[in-house]
Formats: structure tokens, sequence, C-alpha cells
């Protein structure tokens, strides 16, 4: 039997980009900050960034600013007998979220996961 292991790279550069990414069913999704002393600025959208259904989650360096819901939703959309897993969150900055009731600058909806969350939220 041959097993295939996929690994996915996100390369992002230094600029300014639009919020509302929703991303889903990916499994080593790694997000690559190509200059950590500049990072990018996801800007706008409901949520900067929703991962639902995710296993080995890498995040780090990008600054999110400006949503009307969230910065980060995790979510592994309540499926007990397969929940997402693995996620390493850090050097993450969220700011000047615009108020709402249910504002969370990292959201996590998990069943039964551990994630690694260095908060440098402001």
């Amino acid at each position: 039997m041959t097993h295939c292991l996929l690994i996915w790279w996100k390369f992002i550069g230094p600029g300014e980009y639009p919020g509302g990414h929703t991303i889903s069913g990916i499994e080593k999704l790694t997000f690559v900050v190509l200059d950590t002393k500049h990072p990018p600025v996801f800007k706008g959208g409901k949520t900067g960034f929703q991962f639902s259904r995710f296993m080995d989650l890498t995040l780090r360096h990008i600054r999110i600013t400006g949503q009307s819901l969230n910065g980060i939703n995790l979510d592994d959309v309540g499926n007990l007998s397969d929940p997402a897993t693995g996620s390493t969150l850090e050097h993450i900055e969220v700011n000047r979220l615009i108020a709402s009731s249910n504002l969370k600058a990292f959201k996590k909806h998990l069943s039964n996961h551990y994630c690694h969350l260095q908060e440098t939220t402001r």
C-alpha cells in the first residue's frame, strides 16, 4: 500500500491583503511569511481567517485588522469522530476589530484539540 502525504505551503509577502478567507478540509497547511520584519496585513471582512476541518495548521507572523466578527476562527464543525488537530499560531497580531456582541480576536470551536497559541494581540 502506498501512502501519500500532502503538505501545503502558502507563501505570503509583505503588503496589505483583504480579510475574509475561509479555508476548509486541508491537511498540513503552513503559511510561510517571506519577511517577518514586515509581516502581511489582512484587513477587513467579517473574519480575517476561518479554518474549518483542518489538521496540522501552522500560522505565524501575520497581522489582522478591521474585521467585524473575529480575527481568526478555528472550527472542527463538531465532528467528534474526526476532530481538527494540531494547530500552531504564533506572533499573530489582531487589532482594530469593529465592535460586535460576539467579537473575539481568536475564536476556537474545537472538540478534542490542542492548539498552541502564543497571543500577541493588542
